[in-house]
């Protein structure tokens, strides 16, 4: 909201973090999430009222749901510590009281992005493990199918999926086949 902290703000980081975007409306701010990987918001809520600080809360909510885990900071004035708390209870990473401390501050932004890239790195490692299973499904079911073609002949079904008839006797234990 505040043209001054913005420009404050991407000077700071700059020195930092590869690219920069300040954007203070809320539709254009979504349109950049869904063009563009980003990895840390900096919310700046400025001064607020109870209804504010409820859309503030609903748009950390927004950007939280959208599973591309994004980390939000939030900036608070030194009276809102409270909001700050309810803002992380609404999925933001950390919050900042203003005025902030440089330093303390790039370090909130570097915890941030290792706990996004950590996050990251996470998702595909499930993802990966479900694949896994799933290509451990599709084996059993390949040797359910070759085992059923050849009316439970081992070795038929062995060269029929190019393994050894061994290799199938000892996946047929492991699947229960």
């Amino acid at each position: 909201k505040n043209k001054g902290y913005l420009s404050a703000l991407s000077i700071l980081v700059q020195k930092e973090f590869e690219e920069v975007i300040t954007e203070s409306d809320k539709e254009r701010i979504m349109q950049i999430l869904l063009d563009k990987e980003v990895d840390i918001i900096v919310l700046d809520t400025g001064i607020n009222t109870v209804s504010q600080q409820k859309e503030h809360l609903d748009f950390i909510r927004e950007i939280s749901s959208a599973g591309k885990e994004i980390q939000i900071i939030v900036l608070t004035n030194f009276s809102q510590n409270s909001f700050g708390m309810e803002a992380v209870n609404a999925g933001a990473f950390d919050f900042v009281p203003k005025p902030w401390n440089n330093e303390k501050f790039i370090v909130t932004l570097k915890n941030a992005f290792r706990m996004r890239k950590l996050s990251l790195e996470l998702n595909k490692k499930d993802t990966m493990e479900r694949e896994l299973q799933t290509l451990e499904q599709m084996e059993r079911k390949m040797m359910e199918m070759a085992l059923e073609k050849c009316n439970g002949n081992v070795t038929l079904a062995a060269g029929l999926l190019g393994i050894t008839r061994q290799t199938l006797y000892n996946k047929g234990k492991k699947y229960n086949l």
